[in-house]
């Protein structure tokens, strides 16, 4: 077959050679590597055909291009590179001779191409980028293929920014391109009226393609090279007083590179703001529309810096706003605006607000119009989240409105929508005023509510969404109350996550049918692609994420529907088409449990039955789970289950199968950084691109974060299960936990994995015993150098495995090099900074070791070394950092002071106790086991020392003497 398509592909006739390079495009696609035998032969026909004289064998000729880039590997596509200037020879033919479907078929594969290979184009990037900026600038084309044009070039800043970023005038040529065609806008009559404040229209513009490409451009190269361009430009659009097109893109151009030059626009934040709240007054509605889409996007982007800092120009702007009676669509936007202002609204910046928003968001309910309504209902929801209980004065005037809302537009199709905003609101209302104000009104609502859920519901009725909404929200507020509301709301919600939605398997190779695949979400895996019906998955999301939230909020009272629950969450740990269902159900796991302890004792045995029935599926989704956001959430749901499950429950086998999940997990994390660390060198990254990376090693980092909690967990609750057989033993590939947790403590590891490995095998010491000590002598001097490490996550890491040390390994610290460890402990607490908040919590793990060195390894300190400690841990009290060590501290300080200490209970000691005291009694610094015996000193020594404790009285402050004095009487 192979010899006789290139054979035609040389013939003389044009549907031959068009016929023949279409095959091969097909055979490439469906064989790929096994073609790479013939690539010498096919540069060479590939590249005659896209010279072709005929169009449609170009077209093909080209397609087959495209499909070698996809399929070859290796070095055999080295010389491709070569064909990239003569790929655009098919698409300047096509636009010679009018045929624009073809050009933009032609582009559209070149578009595909770069995102598929990016690489490839580096060395041709600039003359590919300015045949496309032709496309796009050409006027006399039409909208079509100029929109594709810029579709190339947005799509090569996203692929490759950093070439991008040094190609000359780059970024100059872009910007006016995307903003020339947010100029291409009618003043239609029909948006004045529109009933929706939704501007997605069918017809794709070049309105919609200017401003969908600057907000892209400007994420894909970031501020430092957009913002300037941008700003050189934008003013003059805004201050054009003959063109409301220019002032409309102008605000609409500032909201579209906002997030992608938040670090710039931060710098001047305020002047931006005032700006823009200056085309609030402008005599053209769509430009006073345009600066309040503006200003909601800026608070959705700038949170909460431009609430704090600009809330007294823009919430009083945007009340005024909704006041423009000439206009609904302003009016309705402008509560729009309030929405997004309100996600980032602390209830002390919105509550001087609350008057005269409140009493506008009224008179807005009140509106004949639709729109303004259901933006108006939503804002006073989002008003009342923000306000919280600032909310009850106004929960009266508010509550009757919105329930008589929802009863009188029972089965009214035009109004769904409405009556499932106001299902929103009145559940956010309920969960901001609290359950004393609500309750009143939950039985009305939630009778409703349930009434609704009865009937059957159509599958585009947006009430389905606020319902299940409203359902979490109300059960947030209710608490227990709720409980017996679920055999009515369970069912339906059972019924929507176990829903299986409707998948498409479609032929990968097949061009899109825009029909075929409306309403539904497309993604490929291998040779197919699958199109999931986006409508039906939403409502499973959402009602899989309800059901996760009664599972946390109620706890036992949530135990007759565990079975069911359990049997839908754990499959859908494997629901590959959202990763949000693989979160909710992962983050169910441990509330389950959770749930089924309630019972008490007797439970344990059904604790152990469900941790056993789900741990073997969640550690197979975690090694296939290919977000590591989703993997994090997973590690993290293993760690909780293993946390609150009986110590012992799992067997040698599964012990096993997480310790080769971990090194799985780690191996591949290690990969992702050495992939990048090579692709960063050879492409010669810029800064742009480096920060990029150093996003996406945060990432990688909370996961090993998360990896080490799952060690810590099974070392806790199975040291004496046989997990540290496990621990020491290797993978297939010869790896073992051991082995690679003291390869993180190496020097020259990251600050996280250094980390991660001490906290390791802290715990190994610590709840390990015997077995755990034998790693005290690899560890120990790590911990000591660690100890004043640059670093105070490592410094407080590494000073509490000091102390853990000495508490637990008797002689052996001292023979581990233990004797040294007061110098660099002291030099953490001596250090002019210790207290400062970033090495507070160093430093009181710091003095909580070395006082265990004071009480554990005494032969470790001289005399007067010991007694420099204890005066160090009695100036250095209370502490506040760390409140786990602090009550160990602060109980430590009871204990001597109790055993009669001379130290403690000298004159300076006693004011130093009571002043201790007095700061940390009724607080979580102090634990409640220690009260008593802290009560009964003080009891005593103002019977035996009078004059002392006096003396000591007489050094507190007025507020803790009167605490002292409450405590003791």
């Amino acid at each position: 077959l192979v010899p006789a398509m290139f054979e035609l592909a040389r013939g003389r006739g044009a549907g031959e050679r068009e016929s023949a390079l279409y095959v091969f495009s097909q055979l490439l696609d469906y064989l790929g590597e096994g073609m790479q035998m013939y690539a010498g032969e096919l540069h060479a026909v590939l590249e005659k055909g896209m010279g072709d004289e005929d169009l449609m064998a170009q077209v093909a000729a080209l397609r087959a291009t495209c499909s070698v880039l996809s399929s070859f590997e290796g070095s055999v596509i080295g010389p491709f590179e070569a064909l990239v200037p003569v790929m655009l020879k098919p698409v300047s033919a096509a636009l010679n001779k009018d045929e624009e479907d073809q050009a933009r078929n032609c582009i559209e594969l070149l578009i595909e191409v770069i995102e598929a290979e990016p690489r490839f184009w580096r060395k041709h990037l600039q003359e590919v980028a300015h045949a496309m900026l032709t496309v796009a600038t050409t006027t006399t084309l039409e909208d079509a293929t100029r929109q594709l044009g810029l579709e190339f070039i947005v799509t090569a800043a996203e692929k490759l920014p950093g070439p991008c970023r040094k190609i000359p005038n780059f970024v100059e040529s872009v910007i006016p391109v995307a903003l020339g065609m947010m100029l291409e806008v009618e003043d239609d009559p029909e948006w004045y009226t529109k009933e929706d404040d939704d501007d997605d229209a069918d017809d794709y513009t070049n309105f919609d393609a200017g401003q969908e490409s600057l907000d892209r451009f400007a994420l894909a190269l970031g501020g430092k090279i957009v913002l300037p361009v941008a700003f050189a430009i934008i003013p003059g659009f805004l201050q054009n007083k003959d063109s409301w097109n220019h002032r409309h893109a102008g605000v609409l151009a500032i909201s579209q590179i906002g997030e992608g030059c938040m670090k710039q626009i931060e710098e001047q934040l305020s002047s931006v703001v005032n700006m823009v709240l200056q085309s609030f007054g402008d005599p053209h509605p769509r430009v006073r529309w345009g600066a309040i889409n503006c200003i909601g996007q800026m608070c959705t982007d700038f949170g909460p810096k431009i609430q704090k800092e600009n809330h007294a120009a823009i919430v009083p702007a945007l009340i005024q706003s909704m006041e423009d009676s000439t206009c609904i669509r302003v009016q309705s936007h402008a509560a729009a605006a309030i929405i997004n202002f309100c996600d980032e609204a602390t209830p002390d910046i919105i509550s001087p607000y609350l008057e005269p928003l409140l009493s506008r968001l009224m008179a807005l309910l009140q509106s004949n119009s639709r729109l303004i309504q259901e933006q108006a209902v939503t804002a006073v929801a989002a008003v009342s989240d923000a306000a919280g209980t600032h909310f009850v004065p106004f929960y009266d005037s508010f509550m009757p409105l919105l329930k008589k809302v929802l009863t009188v537009t029972v089965g009214r199709k035009d109004l769904r929508r409405l009556r499932g905003k106001v299902m929103e609101c009145i559940s956010l209302v309920g969960l901001s005023v609290g359950k004393e104000k609500f309750s009143a009104d939950a039985a009305t609502v939630m009778d409703v509510l349930v009434r609704t859920q009865a009937q059957r519901m159509e599958e585009d009725d947006p009430q389905a969404f606020y319902l299940m909404q409203a359902y979490a929200r109300i059960c947030r507020c209710l608490k227990e109350e709720f409980i017996p509301y679920l055999p009515f709301v369970m069912p339906g919600l059972i019924d929507a996550a176990s829903h299986q939605p409707e998948i498409e398997v479609m032929d990968a190779l097949e061009d899109d049918d825009d029909d075929a695949t409306d309403g539904m979400e497309t993604f490929q895996i291998g040779g197919k692609r699958f199109g999931v019906r986006t409508s039906a998955l939403e409502d499973k999301v959402t009602a899989v994420s309800m059901i996760a939230c009664f599972v946390n909020e109620l706890q036992g009272g949530f135990l007759p529907y565990v079975e069911k629950t359990t049997g839908l969450m754990v499959p859908l740990l494997k629901f590959f088409y959202h990763e949000d269902c693989r979160s909710s159900a992962a983050q169910c796991l441990p509330d389950l449990v959770r749930c089924i302890s309630s019972q008490g004792p007797s439970a344990n045995e059904q604790v152990a039955s469900f941790v056993k029935f789900v741990v073997p599926t969640l550690i197979e989704s975690m090694q296939s789970e290919p977000d590591i956001e989703v993997l994090v959430v997973m590690v993290d749901s293993l760690s909780e289950l293993i946390n609150r499950a009986t110590p012992g429950v799992l067997d040698v086998t599964l012990q096993k199968s997480i310790s080769d999940a971990v090194l799985s997990i780690c191996a591949e994390r290690a990969e992702r950084i050495s992939e990048r660390k090579a692709e960063a060198e050879e492409d010669g990254w810029d800064e742009e691109e480096l920060e990029e990376a150093e996003a996406d090693g945060e990432k990688d980092n909370e996961l090993l974060d998360r990896v080490g909690d799952l060690i810590g967990a099974c070392i806790r609750t199975h040291a004496k299960f046989g997990f540290f057989n496990i621990f020491e033993a290797p993978n297939e590939n010869g790896t073992s936990l051991v082995q690679m947790s003291g390869n993180y403590l190496l020097p020259q590891n990251t600050p996280t994995e250094r980390r991660v490995a001490i906290c390791i095998f802290g715990d190994a010491i610590e709840y390990g015993d015997a077995q755990g000590a034998m790693y005290l002598d690899r560890v120990l001097p790590a911990m000591l150098a660690y100890c004043t490490d640059a670093d105070a996550d490592i410094r407080q890491a590494a000073a509490y495995g000091i102390g853990v040390s000495a508490e637990k390994c008797g002689g052996l610290f001292l023979q581990s090099g233990g004797d040294t460890s007061p110098g660099p402990l002291g030099a953490v607490i001596s250090a002019p900074d210790s207290r400062s908040e970033e090495n507070e919590m160093a430093t009181d793990n710091a003095v909580s070791a070395l006082m265990k060195i004071v009480e554990y390894q005494p032969n470790c300190l001289s005399p007067e070394d010991s007694r420099s400690a204890k005066l160090s841990f009695l100036s250095y009290l209370p502490m506040r950092g760390d409140e786990a060590e602090a009550r160990i501290c602060h109980g430590k300080l009871i204990r001597l002071a109790s055993s009669g200490d001379a130290d403690v209970l000298s004159p300076d000691g006693l004011n130093r106790f009571f002043g201790v005291l007095a700061d940390v009694l009724g607080t979580p610094l102090l634990a409640d086991e220690d009260i008593p015996a802290a009560v009964d000193l003080c009891k005593r020594l103002q019977t035996e020392a009078p004059e002392k404790v006096q003396a000591a009285l007489g050094s507190l402050n007025e507020a803790q003497k009167m605490k002292l004095a409450a405590a003791l009487s």
